[in-house]
């Protein structure tokens, strides 16, 4: 076992990469078998879940490290860009993480109407926007800052408040 996971780290580099891998990229790896594959899949929801009642329970924010291993549990090594916004109470605790859609390579779109019209259906007072970008760079592009700026203008007309958007 010990060498297996040796070599599944040297291949995928950390745990969210490999329990997010796909699975038909999983199982081409020698010494893995279906039940293994089943085992991670398994391991990555329940973890994902674990992160997300704790989003529930406090402020996202109280403890940035699970927020953040939570986004990367969700987004980490996806093939295509995946725009989620992530809906919050009054005390910023999660009421729901939806992903808003999913793209191409290097882009997503995002219907400002169907987030505002969630945000209200669900009474949320402030919302967390977070994407990924499968290819190389990791800063926001200009159309990121602009869906941003548009989206911020019209939750605030409704007092709801775009408290972040993280990459």
């Amino acid at each position: 076992v010990r060498m297996l996971s040796r070599q599944l780290y040297k291949k995928y580099g950390n745990i969210h990469s490999l329990m997010s891998a796909p699975i038909d990229d999983l199982i081409k790896n020698d010494g893995i078998k279906e039940n293994t594959v089943t085992f991670f899949k398994l391991i990555h929801k329940i973890t994902e879940m674990e992160y997300k009642v704790a989003l529930e329970k406090k402020p996202i924010f109280y403890d940035y490290n699970k927020l953040t291993n939570y986004c990367k549990l969700i987004l980490a090594d996806k093939q295509i860009e995946e725009f989620h916004a992530f809906y919050l109470d009054g005390e910023h605790r999660l009421i729901l993480d939806e992903k808003h859609s999913s793209g191409t390579v290097d882009w997503a779109a995002v219907y400002i109407r169907e987030i505002v019209k969630k945000a209200l259906d669900l009474n949320a007072r402030s919302i967390v926007l977070v994407h990924n970008h499968p290819t190389a760079g990791v800063a926001f592009s200009s159309q990121d800052i602009e869906i941003t700026k548009e989206l911020e203008i019209a939750l605030d007309k409704l007092g709801i408040k775009l408290y972040d958007h993280l990459l």
